[in-house]
């Protein structure tokens, strides 16, 4: 939204129109050379010789807005409006304020208002789309993204919403045929060539998803979305030499699941002689999963001598006990005491120069305090049937919640004809609306999550079942790394860690993996469970 470039056209003597074109011009090159107070105060020279003329106050308006001013931005606009009502443009721009101030309905009824003026403002249908969706209103989305394309058949970001809607409708042929098409219209469009690689990882084509995020980088080569999603593409497939050094572009993403930690103190290389009479602080980074996975590298580190400090998660603490000293151990939020060097959790994968054939697995490198365990036992009771451990969802604000989860009822529907064989232990911590009523409702089926504080209690209950099944969720990386049996059921596009077309895992030899046969298709992974469940411990069939 640049401010046109030319001077206001009311009727005006030829010296004003060529003075105001004059200041429009210098303030145009002003901004676009990065010199914002400059340009502000040229535009705000043309209002103060055009008070009146509502196109001045709109210019500025759009500029205050470029310069992400939005309380400034509103106040303009609803001037641009009080001078003249029937200026769409400025509308649909007043539109745009407050969809980035989140006011997301009246946001779209700017967008009305504005195409009830000019119906063929077609960046207004586009941006009123974006509000929908905002909204989660996808219909209405798709509805003003169509609308846009029927003014401008070849509007590229119209296209590429279209198909970032169909995405989120889970009509996926159809959002890469609109990557395709807004690629064709503009074969530049690097987010567009991006989407598209995460659309077809999605889709388990990753040798043409990395082809896409190399065609982004080829265009924008500093895209840290495309370098970060190239990454994981990678390391899905195996190639952790390259897929770990693409990783580090993760702390380059704006929504990055953690912030990255701005120290004085350098950031380890994986240099060894980096090390040498040297405090490193390894600290942990994105989710619970990742530290239970990734905690076992800690070990190497300390053997090249240095002192290793270790940050954690507070819910795991306690378990990381058996890891390092305790003396050692802080938890997240504490005081940190002095070091040299630090280091991401996970990079120390990379600076150990890691590869699938060289993770170190042991069959357990976690356990369980004896005292924990036996105050668990207590609660359970004598043991009567064989036990096993449930999960069957994850953190409801996961990016990928939707297509990891199991509904409760899917769930149910496969595994209650075990009640009677089985003593089943649900291992969730938290339930979603109506599946704690749901699942009193089931003989054989004990919920122990009041009494669950931490993952030391969690671990507890995996150490006490025979099998752990369980989502891909941060208990299937506890339960493993206790050396517990433990299957788990993956999405039809797994996350990076699980790798393709395997049933079992480099990272813990305890589990088995079971994988959805087309997307979310969870009988394809819960028909062959229930039969093994019963053929490991030798129930019936029939």
């Amino acid at each position: 939204m640049r401010p046109p470039f030319q001077a206001p056209q009311p009727k005006l003597n030829k010296v004003l129109v060529a003075r105001l074109t004059q200041l429009l011009t210098k303030a145009i090159e002003a901004q676009n050379q990065g010199d914002n107070h400059k340009a502000k105060e040229l535009y705000q020279q043309v209002v103060k010789i055009q008070p009146a003329n509502f196109e001045c106050w709109h210019i500025l308006g759009v500029f205050e807005y470029q310069i992400k001013n939005y309380d400034e931005a509103l106040k303009i606009f609803t001037k641009v409006i009080s001078i003249q009502p029937r200026f769409a443009p400025a509308h649909s721009n007043l539109g745009l304020v407050l969809q980035d101030l989140k006011r997301y309905k009246e946001a779209i009824a700017s967008y009305d208002k504005s195409l009830e003026l000019d119906a063929s403002l077609y960046a207004a249908y586009n941006n009123r789309g974006n509000a929908f969706k905002d909204l989660g209103i996808f219909d209405k989305a798709l509805e003003s993204y169509s609308m846009a394309l029927i003014y401008l058949p070849d509007y590229a970001e119209a296209i590429y919403n279209l198909a970032e809607i169909y995405k989120c409708l889970h009509r996926f042929d159809d959002s890469l045929k609109y990557y395709d098409r807004a690629i064709h219209t503009r074969p530049n469009y690097a987010e567009a060539h991006n989407n598209r690689g995460l659309m077809l990882q999605f889709l388990n084509r990753v040798d043409e998803a990395i082809q896409s995020f190399d065609r982004t980088l080829q265009i924008w080569p500093d895209y840290a979305p495309a370098h970060s999603n190239k990454s994981l593409a990678l390391l899905l497939q195996g190639n952790y030499s390259e897929g770990f050094e693409e990783h580090e572009w993760r702390w380059r993403m704006k929504e990055f699941t953690s912030a990255q930690r701005h120290f004085h103190q350098p950031q380890w290389d994986g240099s060894i002689d980096q090390l040498e009479g040297k405090t490193i602080l390894i600290h942990c980074e994105q989710g619970l999963g990742d530290t239970l996975q990734f905690c076992r590298y800690v070990p190497f580190v300390l053997e090249t001598g240095a002192r290793v400090l270790f940050e954690v998660q507070a819910s795991v603490y306690g378990l990381m006990k058996q890891i390092i000293n305790p003396e050692c151990l802080i938890k997240q939020g504490d005081q940190i005491p002095d070091f040299d060097l630090h280091c991401p959790l996970i990079s120390i994968v990379h600076c150990l120069r890691s590869s699938v054939a060289r993770i170190p697995s042991p069959q357990s490198y976690l356990k369980v305090e004896e005292a924990k365990r036996n105050k668990w036992s207590s609660v359970l009771g004598q043991r009567v049937k064989p036990r096993i451990g449930y999960v069957w969802s994850g953190n409801v604000h996961h990016h990928n919640d939707f297509f990891r989860s199991i509904p409760l009822q899917t769930f149910l529907t496969h595994l209650i004809s075990l009640s009677q064989d089985f003593d089943c232990i649900c291992l969730q911590k938290e339930f979603r609306t109506g599946e704690l009523e749901l699942l009193a409702q089931v003989p054989g089926w004990r919920d122990f999550s009041v009494g669950i504080v931490d993952f030391e209690d969690t671990a507890a209950l995996c150490e006490l079942v025979d099998l752990v099944i369980t989502v891909d969720t941060s208990v299937a990386h506890l339960a493993a790394a206790l050396g517990r049996p433990t299957w788990v059921m993956l999405p039809f596009a797994p996350d990076w860690r699980w790798l393709l077309e395997r049933d079992d895992s480099p990272w813990y030899p305890s589990v088995k993996l079971y994988r959805q046969k087309s997307i979310s298709n969870w009988n394809s992974v819960l028909d062959p469970l229930t039969l093994d469940i019963k053929s490991r411990f030798g129930v019936s069939t029939v």
